[in-house]
């Protein structure tokens, strides 16, 4: 699972005075206490909408010269929609809260590995659809970033296994059809089959 680098900023509320005695950490235009303003912490800018000396409102944070987050903030966090790209180019798009992930988005993986759905604290959590490199496919509920609850699993080759899943694995009741093979439905506990039924 990605998860958000740490951006810590630094931001003072009554401060504005001492902006210029850091040259790392300071306000370069505008109105950064409230209003609209940009500010500059080491390679970090920040430029947008300011409430009382945090990132509040619509606005995007620049690390090195380029975006790596457009969107909405609330008191300095990632906050309502908006979209954030990783260092080796992975793409989160959707929806943040207290600077998470949370609600509904899409996260496309720089390894070729896709997701489509619902976030919960920066991790995979209600209904949702994962999409392999090689076609492969999972659609149906996560829980705390893994396969939880009904799910089907179809492979890149046409094997379909669909049914209960546990920490992302198959367990309970589920129905399997493999090229080539009759249809069956079984057991199984860990992805392993016990019995048919």
């Amino acid at each position: 699972m990605k998860r958000i680098p740490v951006l810590i900023l630094f931001f003072c509320t009554g401060c504005a005075g001492l902006w210029s005695e850091d040259p790392s950490f300071r306000c370069i235009s505008g109105n950064c206490m409230n209003g609209a303003g940009k500010i500059k912490l080491g390679e970090s800018v920040y430029s947008g909408q300011f409430s009382q000396g945090l990132p509040h409102g619509n606005g995007s944070l620049l690390q090195r010269g380029l975006e790596i987050y457009s969107g909405g903030f609330r008191a300095g966090l990632f906050e309502g929609q908006g979209v954030f790209q990783f260092q080796d180019g992975s793409v989160y798009r959707g929806e943040f809260q207290n600077g998470q992930f949370h609600g509904s988005g899409e996260l496309d993986l720089s390894s070729g590995n896709s997701y489509r759905g619902m976030f919960r604290n920066g991790k995979y959590h209600g209904s949702g659809r994962f999409v392999f490199l090689d076609g492969s496919l999972y659609v149906g509920e996560f829980r705390n970033g893994r396969p939880e609850g009904q799910g089907k699993y179809e492979s890149y080759q046409g094997g379909l296994m669909q049914g209960q899943y546990r920490n992302g694995r198959l367990n309970g009741k589920a129905r399997v059809d493999l090229p080539g093979e009759p249809e069956f439905q079984g057991r199984f506990q860990d992805s392993q089959l016990k019995e048919l039924l």
